[in-house]
This record gives structure tokens, C-alpha cells and sequence, in this order.
């Protein structure tokens, strides 16, 4: 019987760790951009920003109040974790006091714009995200900025 325990452990690491999503943060951002058609860039930090339509609307800097439409999704996997996006109603949020790659990201936006911020889990929420969300994961914002206030 003590012989049959290595093997069944064994078994036990093989089986859980295949079911693990296997690719690197970087591929898992490619493949989310790519998989989308995305047309964009990488900013600072690793933020990639893809704006549909441009308009010529005032920015916002890190330090402004914007009122947007949005929804998160996790890059490996496209399973929305929040948002607004459909609700009708807009969300206000000072860039002062969220995840960096919103703080970073969004003054890429002008108002009126509506696009994608791609954002490596460094630039996300890390290793300590609140709730439900996924720790150390890429995340995958469709954003609509509405306002500077």
C-alpha cells in the first residue's frame, strides 16, 4: 500500500496542474488582443490602449473625476467580473483611487471615446485583489468615457 501513495500523489499534481492555463501574462494579453482584432499600442507599464473612432474630447489627467461605461473582463479567459456597461447608468470614479492601469490608461480617453485598456495583473489588481477577482490575473476593461467632472 505504501508504494501505491507516491504514485497516487503523483497523479494527483499531474491532473490538477494540467487544467491550469499554462501561458505566460504576455501571451495571454496577445491572444486576447488578437482574438478581439484589437488596433492599438502599449503604453507605460504594459497597458495596451485601443480606442475605436477617436473623437477630439477634452482628457482627463490621473488626477481628474470621470464618469464612464465599462466592463471588465479577464484577458485569458473573457468571463466578465463588473461593470456598467448595459445598466443605463454611468459610474463616477476619481483616477486618484483606482487600479494604476485605469490611473495610467484612461487619459489616453478623450471624452466621447469608447475602446479597450488591456492591463497586465501589476497594473490591475496584483496579488491581493478585493472579493471574488482573481489574483494575479490580465485584465480587459471596455471603457466609454462619458465626462471629466
Amino acid at each position: 500500500m505504501k508504494i501505491y501513495l507516491p504514485f497516487l500523489l503523483l497523479g494527483l499534481f499531474l491532473l490538477t496542474s494540467c487544467s491550469k492555463d499554462k501561458r505566460s501574462e504576455d501571451e495571454i494579453i496577445a491572444a486576447f488582443i488578437d482574438d478581439n482584432n484589437l488596433e492599438g499600442e502599449f503604453m507605460q507599464d504594459g497597458i495596451f490602449v485601443s480606442i475605436e473612432n477617436p473623437t477630439n474630447g477634452d482628457h482627463p489627467t490621473a488626477a481628474s473625476t470621470v464618469e464612464v461605461y465599462y466592463e471588465g473582463r479577464y484577458a485569458s479567459d473573457g468571463e466578465k467580473f463588473d461593470g456598467n456597461l448595459n445598466s443605463g447608468s454611468t459610474a463616477t470614479f476619481p483616477l486618484s483611487g483606482v487600479i494604476p492601469g485605469w490611473t495610467k490608461g484612461i487619459p489616453y480617453f478623450g471624452v466621447g471615446d469608447k475602446g479597450w485598456l488591456i492591463l497586465p495583473s501589476s497594473q490591475a489588481y496584483g496579488s491581493f485583489p478585493p472579493g471574488n477577482i482573481r489574483s494575479n490575473a490580465a485584465m480587459a476593461f471596455y471603457v466609454e468615457l462619458v465626462s471629466i467632472k
